[in-house]
């Protein structure tokens, strides 16, 4: 007879050989190919402190973009109730093709990844960086980040934008229109009369969680990436918008066009959103 502990053994030995191989994934899917001394400059410091790595992972929210628009910060009616957010909850791919408000769209984003209310106000800057947010973040380090590929918003141009927590603002970061065809591998048309409104991009910064967690990074990306994804979607029908998520995304097509918007990022899994 099979000796199960000696087959539960050999499984997870299997299983350790394989998680390097996703944090390897993580890492040279980059495009910050200098990552390494990155990590060793993050590395010292969380050595030196850990508050102080949480600033430098969050120092790239605090450079100057060329064009910002700032996002409504208004309450609107909302489905608050939890149960009714998890039951009417449902992956739906037929749009109306309608616009959606741009202060439906600050509230989405707000309340899945944007920054808790502040008992001083107002905050300072550093305790800015340092703010809890929505979703759980090993080490706080918030490694991810969320770009809308905007179509059909009011009060927004089209264009691609990164969401930008500190200031609860959009940042252009691409005016031109991207390949939504080859990018989605053509499961998302957005034409005059249908489709979505916008998509939510989630992307991580792979070396940050690296510094703390090591060859376990890659699964605290993931489990975050999931976080987020399920604070967006219940938001998304608790404003009685349809949403739906989606992970086919040509890699490729990522790597060409969203190389100078990204940067040392790698793309994760993407929100649907509209009407």
């Amino acid at each position: 007879m099979p000796n199960k502990s000696l087959k539960t053994a050999e499984h997870d030995d299997q299983a350790d050989k394989l998680a390097p191989l996703g944090y390897r994934f993580l890492i040279e899917s980059s495009h910050e190919r200098e990552s390494s001394l990155a990590r060793i400059d993050l590395r010292n410091a969380f050595l030196d402190q850990s508050s102080s790595l949480r600033n430098k992972a969050n120092a790239d929210y605090t450079l100057p973009a060329a064009v910002s628009v700032p996002l409504p910060d208004e309450q609107i009616w909302f489905e608050d109730s939890l149960l009714a957010n998890l039951l009417a909850r449902k992956s739906t791919r037929t749009f109306s093709g309608k616009s959606i408000d741009l202060a439906h769209l600050g509230f989405l984003l707000k309340m899945s990844c944007g920054i808790k209310p502040f008992r001083t106000t107002p905050p300072s800057f550093a305790e800015k960086l340092r703010a809890p947010r929505f979703y759980p973040s090993g080490g706080a380090l918030y490694p991810l980040r969320v770009y809308v590929d905007a179509a059909k918003v009011e009060g927004l141009s089209e264009g691609l934008y990164r969401y930008n927590p500190l200031g609860h603002s959009l940042d252009l970061v691409n005016e031109n229109p991207l390949d939504r065809e080859t990018l989605y591998n053509s499961n998302i048309k957005i034409t005059a009369s249908g489709g979505p409104a916008a998509i939510l991009l989630i992307s991580a910064k792979p070396q940050l969680p690296v510094v703390k967690y090591r060859e376990h990074a890659w699964r605290v990306l993931l489990m975050e990436t999931g976080h987020l994804t399920q604070n967006l979607l219940l938001i998304a029908t608790g404003l009685g918008l349809t949403s739906y998520p989606q992970s086919s995304i040509s890699l490729r097509e990522s790597e060409k066009s969203l190389r100078s918007s990204l940067k040392s990022e790698v793309l994760l899994q993407t929100v649907v959103i509209g009407q």
